[in-house]
Order: structure tokens, then C-alpha cells, then sequence
């Protein structure tokens, strides 16, 4: 009994391991792998990169002398996969998964069957040479509309192929799905009308070639990397409609000179336009009351922004790295100074730190060479490590603070000649942690 106990045990491991790896099945001269997903399913798994030329995928194969029926196209299953050309897709098939036919440069044409209920995000992402998506007339879910795939309704484009160089968007759209448009280096043009709402994320990502884009005000949102790595787009106008713009949602759009943030902003994610190389000027809307993390890190050619009264807390690098920054005002209403919020600012020569600043980040001004001179006022309690270091033209500094303020290691380079602070709290700042280092540089504030 055990022995028969082990050897069942063996195989069904055996199977189960065939199972998880996936194996290969040969229809037509053409041999895929697959991967058994349930009683008598089968999906299509990761494909060679060598595969090429035409693919027709049947709708059953056999595994074990069983028959399983073709129900899915996995993840990522064609992707990669440069030099397929075209794929005939059968009607056992009720989903298409994410990336599945991401980066296959050559694919000129695809019809989805009556069968498919689901296609996921970025499916045909990368496919540079894809002209049409057709849809089988009777898809409950699915229609093409010129090669163009939509929902059944028509109010959300699913997927702009990527062979198409220009989009007029149809005015029932009210949705521009995910990843839609992304990674198409042939668009250049693309007319939104007043009927979208939603612009999902990665909407128009890697649209290298797209130099221009009026966002209609009926848009409420712009998602999460929308336009990221548009690296030629070179104007956008947000309208008052807009009340968030989703993280990463510019960044990398590297020829994006200015940008005006209208009042109907509330919220700015983080690395919302970093690495925007040409960006010159920022006017931030007083709607806006945090400047999230790295919204502008990389801007290497921003000399002006403009923070309104309504911003508490500027994050973590938000202007990091913004090398042309010469000058910046911090209005009162902000009470936190994010680690690394103006690091590697190199131009930077003054900022005024307002009286409603509680805290100071690590390495908040870290490698600014120019700056020359910084006042910190007594609402300052904590200052965190480095938060000065590399900052070698710094020679005079002003703490207001009776109290002397918690500090981090390395706060200043030995290149600081005087801390001034209250005639009353010399002694204080002298054997205070971490202030005693600098004891023959304290002075009494003239």
C-alpha cells in the first residue's frame, strides 16, 4: 500500500511540476508552450523571443493523452517577440493578458474573436507596426472602430494600435483607458474631445513623437505616468477642470518647456514632471497644498517657481538635482522641508526659510555650492543629517531658536566660519548635542 502510495505521489509531483514549467505542443508546424490552468484549460505561457512569422494558436491541445481547451493568452506570452508577424487567435480564447503582445515590432495585424471578455492593460504595447485591431462582429465586449479597439458601448478606447501616426478620439469617448496609446513612436497628433473625463495611466506613455496635447476641460484627472517619456512633447495645456495629476505623470518628457498648474489642482504626485530637461518655469496653483516627492527632481533647466501660500509640506527631492535654480521663496504656510528637497540645487545662492518651518530634512540642502548665507527661524526644532553638508560658498549662518534645535551629523561643511544664534543661548548652543562640534563658531546674533 505505501509502495503504491509513493508511486502515486510521484506522479502526481511529476505532473504538477510539467504543470507549473509548462510544456510544448507542436499545431501546424508551429510549436508553442503552454501551461494547464484548470481542470481542462490551457494558456498560452512565455514564448522564445526567436519565435517569427505567422502563428495560428488552436483552440485545443493534448497533454498526457488529455484534451484541454486553449482558454487564455498569458502575460508577457508573445512579448518580446520582434519578428511575429501575425497571429490567429481562436475562439476558445476569453482573455488576453497584460503585455501579451508587448514589443512585437512587426505585428501588422490582429482580430479578436468573438470569444475574448478580457484584454488586459498594455497588450499590444511596443507593437510599432500594428495598423489595425479588428473585432469579431459578434464580441459582446469588444468593437473596432478603423482599427482603433473600444469597448462595446464606444465611451473607452482600449488600444490605439501602434502603427496609426495621428487620433481624432470620437466625442462618445468619455474614458482613454491604460497604457491605450502607450509606447506608440508613431503618433504625432492626437485630438481629445470634450467628452473624455479619465485619462488612465500610462495613457501616452513612450509617445516619443506626440509634440502636442490640449487636454479638453472635461478631464478631471490625469493618471499615473499619462505622459511620461513624451520626449518630444513640448506643450501641454491643463485645464481648470483638473483636480489631480497622477505620479511620474511627465516625467522624462524632456523638451516640456513650461507648464501652468490651474487653481483646480488639488493634488500633484510624486515625480509628477521630474526629469523634464527643458522645463524653464513652474507656476504652482494656491489649490495645491503638498508638493509630493520628486515632483520636479531632475529639472535641470528650471530657474523659477512659484509656491503658493496653500503648500504645508514640500516632499522629499522635489527640486532635487534642479540645477539652475537660482532662487527660491518658501511662504509661510509650509511646515516641512523634505529630506533632500533642494539637494544638488548647485545655483542656488539664497532661500528664505519661513517662521512656520518646524523641521528640516536630511540632506535638504545638500551640495548647494552657492549658497551663500541662511537665516533658520526659532519655529525649527529638528535640522536632519547633512542637511548643509556640501555646501562650500556657505560661510554664515543664523539660528533664531533659543532652544537650540535637534540636529543630524555633518550638518555643515568646515568650510562655515560663524553660527549666529541669541546672545542669551550662546552658552546653550555650546554644550548642546551635536552643536558643541561647532563651539568656537558660535556667536552671539549683532
Amino acid at each position: 500500500m505505501k509502495k503504491i502510495i509513493a508511486i502515486l505521489s510521484a506522479v502526481l509531483l511529476s505532473l504538477s511540476v510539467a504543470q507549473a514549467k509548462g510544456f510544448e505542443f507542436t499545431h501546424k508546424g508551429q510549436t508553442l508552450k503552454y501551461k494547464v490552468t484548470g481542470e481542462n484549460e490551457m494558456s498560452l505561457s512565455f514564448q522564445i523571443e526567436t519565435l517569427s512569422g505567422d502563428v495560428e494558436i488552436p483552440s485545443e491541445v493534448i497533454f498526457k493523452q488529455k484534451k484541454y481547451k486553449v482558454t487564455s493568452i498569458g502575460w508577457q506570452a508573445f512579448s518580446g517577440c520582434k519578428n511575429l508577424q501575425s497571429v490567429v487567435i481562436p475562439n476558445s480564447v476569453t482573455s488576453i493578458g497584460s503585455y501579451a503582445f508587448g514589443g512585437c515590432e512587426n505585428l501588422q495585424s490582429v482580430t479578436i474573436p468573438n470569444s475574448v471578455e478580457i484584454i488586459g492593460s498594455s497588450a499590444f504595447s511596443g507593437c510599432k507596426n500594428l495598423e489595425n485591431i479588428d473585432v469579431a462582429p459578434d464580441n459582446k465586449f469588444y468593437s473596432s472602430i478603423d482599427g482603433v479597439l473600444f469597448n462595446k458601448s464606444g465611451d473607452t478606447l482600449v488600444v490605439h494600435p501602434g502603427g496609426k501616426k495621428s487620433c481624432v478620439v470620437p466625442n462618445s469617448v468619455k474614458v482613454i483607458c491604460s497604457s491605450a496609446f502607450a509606447d506608440n513612436k508613431s503618433l504625432e497628433s492626437v485630438t481629445i474631445p470634450n467628452s473624455v473625463e479619465i485619462i488612465g495611466n500610462g495613457a501616452f506613455s513612450g509617445c516619443e513623437n506626440l509634440q502636442s496635447v490640449v487636454i479638453p476641460n472635461s478631464v478631471t484627472s490625469i493618471g499615473e505616468f499619462a505622459f511620461s517619456w513624451c520626449k518630444n512633447l513640448q506643450s501641454v495645456v491643463i485645464p481648470n477642470s483638473v483636480t489631480s495629476i497622477g505620479e511620474y505623470a511627465f516625467k522624462g518628457c524632456e523638451n516640456l518647456k513650461n507648464v501652468v498648474i490651474p487653481n483646480s489642482v488639488t493634488s500633484i504626485g510624486r515625480r509628477a514632471f521630474s526629469h523634464c530637461s527643458n522645463l524653464q518655469s513652474v507656476i504652482v496653483s494656491n489649490s495645491v497644498t503638498e508638493i509630493e516627492s520628486g515632483t520636479f527632481w531632475g529639472c535641470k533647466n528650471l530657474q523659477s517657481v512659484v509656491i503658493p501660500n496653500s503648500v504645508t509640506r514640500i516632499g522629499w527631492r522635489t527640486f532635487s538635482d534642479c540645477e539652475n535654480l537660482k532662487s527660491v521663496v518658501i511662504p509661510n504656510s509650509v511646515k516641512i522641508i523634505g529630506g533632500e528637497a533642494f539637494s544638488g540645487c548647485k545655483n542656488l545662492k539664497s532661500v528664505v526659510i519661513p517662521n512656520s518651518v518646524t523641521s528640516i530634512g536630511e540632506d535638504a540642502f545638500r551640495v548647494c555650492e552657492n549658497l551663500q548665507s541662511v537665516v533658520i527661524p526659532n519655529s525649527v526644532e529638528i535640522i536632519g543629517l547633512r542637511a548643509f553638508s556640501g555646501c562650500t560658498n556657505l560661510k554664515n549662518v543664523t539660528v533664531e531658536a533659543r532652544t537650540p534645535p535637534t540636529i543630524g551629523d555633518l550638518l555643515w561643511e568646515d568650510s562655515i566660519q560663524t553660527i549666529y544664534v541669541p546672545a542669551e543661548s550662546v552658552e546653550k548652543y555650546k554644550t548642546a548635542e551635536g552643536w558643541k562640534w561647532y563651539a568656537d563658531k558660535i556667536k552671539a546674533i549683532k
